[in-house]
């Protein structure tokens, strides 16, 4: 895993979902602050952190961490990105 891969995926996943960096922290359960740190690429989300993201977002864990095509998001639950 790639501090980079990670960054980039959960950028892609805000611009994808339309949400801000505070609203995919409040879904997820973390802290705002650890959410922009994850972003900037200052720190690599702990396990417990990226199955919170997952969950709230309906991406598998192993894309967050970098694995398969960028542009591969590949399934979201429409129940989830409307709340």
């Amino acid at each position: 895993m790639n501090q980079n891969d990670t960054s980039k995926r959960l950028s892609l996943l805000i611009d994808y979902l339309g949400i801000s960096q505070r609203e995919l922290a409040q879904r997820s359960g973390l802290t705002e602050s650890a959410m922009c740190h994850y972003i900037k690429g200052d720190r690599i989300p702990h396990a417990d952190a990226l199955i919170k993201i997952a969950k709230a977002t309906g991406v598998r864990t192993d894309w967050l961490l970098g694995l398969g095509s960028d542009n591969a998001i590949i399934w979201i639950s429409r129940e989830l990105i409307n709340g």
